[in-house]
């Protein structure tokens, strides 16, 4: 037996303890426990995952939808839904977990196509977001731009006139 849900819905090996409003919203089920890094806003994070409606509709999956790649994305930076926002932060690298998203962190009442073809979303639906966490804990490397040549035809002081047909 668990311990109640004082914060928000506990699920299977998952126990919710932050008190902000966001997070009490978000389920967690823990299915596999990984041994990486800790997932933090700023890292880039690499999750290959499943979303299915209530009723078990496969919506969306990266491993059927374009290249079959893993999306990596900045944690924290509005590149995926919020619910992965919230809830990537409570998972290491390595984790396998369910998240049960209310509409509103999700595809809210946004007419839209499931990524994987079939019937609309219906609005407002919740969604249970099966997530691998590949990687997490990586910090960007940034390079190094060149600088652009600065060249001009203008003069300085000369007046220039274009001629537009």
């Amino acid at each position: 037996m668990s311990a109640p849900d004082v914060f928000g819905p506990n699920g299977n090996d998952y126990q919710n303890i932050s008190p902000e409003y966001d997070m009490s919203r978000i389920g967690i089920s823990i299915d596999k426990h990984g041994t990486g890094p800790q997932c933090t806003i700023g890292d880039w994070v690499t999750v290959h995952w499943v979303g299915r409606l209530k009723d078990g509709r496969v919506v969306t999956d990266s491993k059927m939808e374009g290249d079959q790649r893993p999306k990596t994305f900045t944690l924290g930076d509005h590149q995926v839904f919020k619910c992965w926002d919230e809830a990537l932060t409570q998972l290491k690298q390595g984790d396998v977990a369910t998240l049960d998203c209310p509409s509103f962190y999700a595809y809210g009442d946004a007419f839209t196509w499931p990524p994987v073809g079939g019937e609309p979303i219906p609005l407002n639906s919740d969604i249970d977001f099966e997530i691998e966490v590949m990687e997490c804990g990586r910090t960007p490397e940034f390079v190094a731009q060149s600088p652009q040549p600065v060249t001009t035809t203008m003069q300085s002081g000369q007046c220039m006139w274009l001629h537009w047909d």
